[in-house]
């Protein structure tokens, strides 16, 4: 009776979260050009503070904080025909500017590389608030060139994805070590049929929160080489090798968000100070897994497979790792409840195990 109890709690809140996404993507509607109330426009290529003229789609304000310049209200295609790859362009720019209200689409196969709705090359102070993109390979993309730049106040909020490779993609091409200071907020964005919602690397300061997300065949986000950044409050269905992967990074955390996903909840692999707490992860292999870390913290989840034990179901899986406290879980219906193996002052207190086949199990091999 309380195995049934426990059950039927962990499918009312996968249903209550994928009642939100539902309601997240029936809102998404494509229109055509005949029947969009927005003008058509020519892709939109601004370099540094002077291109923002009235050609470049600009529709108002004088570049300030208090009065930033405007871009909204375009329809934009782009077609397989034209060499353009990108929708609206910003290059070098520090001026404030608001994108908003607009339409961004590829006319064509999806998976021509590199077709973005809005690039940002070495800008700052660009907020994008309720734009449209679909059928692109990145949604958004910024591009980190620069040594000395520092990535101010970048906003991607109320937007919706819909058929993108990547929805947000944050790169620094040819810089592997090298980690740009940053302030990325991305929040309250809907993505339906996507393949990874945020991919980025070397930057820091993202925060990814309040997102619903319908579908992502890939993962909702994945973090390389990223520091101070936070995964909060996110809901995700979708099916794929790992739902939040942090590889490389330093003060990272991943709490309160839900999801239904395929392999692994939370990949974290080379990393330290990792903080997974307070999330509901069901419908997951394994739920957590900690490889060659150090410092994580992981605490009050709630962890479920899809279906009864089998014989690669793990709740927690830890190896090679330091320093982790994997302690007041809820680890429902695992073949193992946690994993550790070969660590070192790993702290397990006070979890809770439901028809775990076996609760603990410590080795020095690798399954």
């Amino acid at each position: 009776m309380e195995h049934a109890k426990l059950r039927t709690i962990l499918t009312i809140a996968a249903v209550a979260a994928l009642v939100i996404v539902a309601s997240a993507t029936a809102a998404i509607i494509l229109t055509t050009e005949d029947e969009s109330p927005l003008d058509a426009h020519d892709p939109i290529h601004i370099q540094y503070d002077a291109g923002f003229i009235e050609s470049q789609g600009v529709t108002g304000g004088d570049g300030t904080p208090s009065n930033p310049y405007v871009i909204e209200g375009w329809r934009i295609v782009l077609d397989a025909s034209s060499d353009v790859r990108s929708a609206v362009t910003l290059y070098g720019t520090d001026a404030h500017v608001v994108i908003r209200d607009i339409e961004l689409l590829f006319q064509g196969n999806m998976t021509v590389p590199s077709t973005t709705g809005i690039l940002l090359e070495d800008a700052s102070n660009c907020t994008i608030q309720n734009v449209t993109f679909v059928n692109l390979w990145y949604g958004v993309h910024v591009m980190l060139y620069s040594f000395d730049l520092i990535v101010e106040n970048l906003q991607v909020a109320s937007n919706t994805f819909r058929d993108c490779s990547t929805a947000v993609y944050v790169d620094s091409p040819g810089s592997e070590h090298l980690l740009w200071d940053g302030d990325l907020s991305i929040s309250d964005n809907r993505f339906t049929g996507v393949g990874m919602c945020v991919n980025a690397g070397h930057m820091s300061g993202i925060d990814f929160q309040d997102n619903v997300v319908a579908d992502a065949s890939e993962g909702l986000v994945y973090l390389r080489w990223c520091r101070d950044c936070t995964v909060t409050g996110n809901a995700l269905n979708g099916d794929g090798e790992s739902a939040v992967r942090i590889t490389d990074s330093s003060r990272i955390e991943v709490s309160d968000n839900s999801w239904m996903f395929g392999h692994t909840g939370v990949r974290v692999s080379g990393s330290d100070n990792v903080t997974v707490e307070r999330n509901n992860m069901t419908s997951v292999s394994v739920g957590i897994l900690v490889l060659d870390s150090q410092d994580v913290v992981a605490r009050f989840n709630q962890l479920a497979p899809y279906g009864w034990p089998g014989e690669d179901l793990v709740g927690i899986w830890l190896e090679s790792s330091l320093r982790v406290d994997a302690s007041n879980n809820s680890i429902h219906y695992y073949r193992v409840g946690v994993l550790v193996v070969d660590c070192e002052d790993c702290t397990l207190l006070d979890n809770f195990y439901s028809c775990a086949i076996d609760q603990i199990v410590e080795t020095t091999t690798s399954p």
